[in-house]
């Protein structure tokens, strides 16, 4: 009996010693893991270019006020005191993923305020809830009805992208009727579809919306490739409407198609 209770007490030592050893590597990999990091990506209308000549040399005219997102912005998180805690500025510019900030484990508050402004007592340009885990994808857009990026809007988009797949994002005001290949699907606004788009293989993609009189208006045809290891993300928007859009339709559409590597290929 003695010998038996010394080889239950050796197993049980070696079982202990494994589970502590496994625990230890546990520990080890999400000390390892990188940081997590918020991005941002705006889309819209890019204001007319404006020249002016003086003694004959061509100076450019800064865009009128409210008609792009601002140039930098600074995150930040609310302490429990009232103040607010700086986590980093992103440079945003329209059609372009920012520079990632990182951002604090768990779910929680972010504020993002305008041109990298620190003062705790003004409005934020952007409040934001982020998620319990992963990096974030913001997408940015200004309010359709204000046409100005002093009101703007977003949707939080969990920034794990799959190699081999596709997202197409809606943040437009009104439903768009999607072809992808041989799928057709309706995406509602901030409504959302993850689809394969298997490497090397081109794959067509056409966008319509309502003509208002119970058919369907083109407004994007072309197609989508990657290469392998590559995800893809497309964001439909609205865009502004000239007179003659106005006569045929309530939804002018544009989109932004963004490629990028994910996954490591082997060589």
């Amino acid at each position: 009996m003695r010998v038996i209770s010394l080889l239950l007490g050796f197993a049980w030592a070696l079982i202990g010693g494994l589970s502590a050893e496994e625990g230890g590597e546990e520990e080890e990999k999400r000390a390892k893991r990188p940081p997590r990091v918020v991005r941002f990506l705006p889309v819209g209308e890019k204001p007319p270019y404006i020249q002016i000549t003086r003694d004959g040399i061509s100076y450019e005219q800064p865009p009128p006020p409210g008609s792009v997102p601002p140039g930098n912005v600074t995150i930040g998180v609310p302490k429990e005191d009232g103040g607010e805690d700086s986590l980093g500025k992103a440079s945003l510019q329209l059609g372009q993923v920012s520079v990632g900030v990182e951002i604090p484990k768990g779910a929680g508050p972010l504020r993002v305020r305008a041109g990298g402004a620190t003062d705790e007592e003004s409005q934020p340009w952007l409040k934001l809830e982020r998620p319990e885990e992963g990096d974030l994808l913001v997408v940015l857009w200004r309010d359709p009805r204000g046409k100005s990026w002093d009101r703007v809007r977003a949707k939080v988009l969990s920034a794990g992208s799959v190699a081999g797949k596709v997202t197409i994002v809606n943040v437009a005001s009104g439903k768009v009727a999607v072809t992808y290949g041989t799928d057709k699907f309706l995406l509602g606004t901030l409504d959302s579809r993850r689809t394969e788009l298997p490497p090397g293989r081109p794959l067509g993609l056409k966008l319509e919306v309502s003509d208002g009189k119970g058919g369907l208006m083109k407004q994007y045809q072309g197609s989508l490739e990657q290469q392998p290891g590559e995800a893809s993300l497309v964001i439909l928007y609205q865009a502004d409407r000239d007179e003659a859009d106005r006569k045929r339709t309530d939804l002018v559409l544009k989109c932004v198609i963004r490629r990028e590597l994910v996954a490591e290929v082997p060589g």
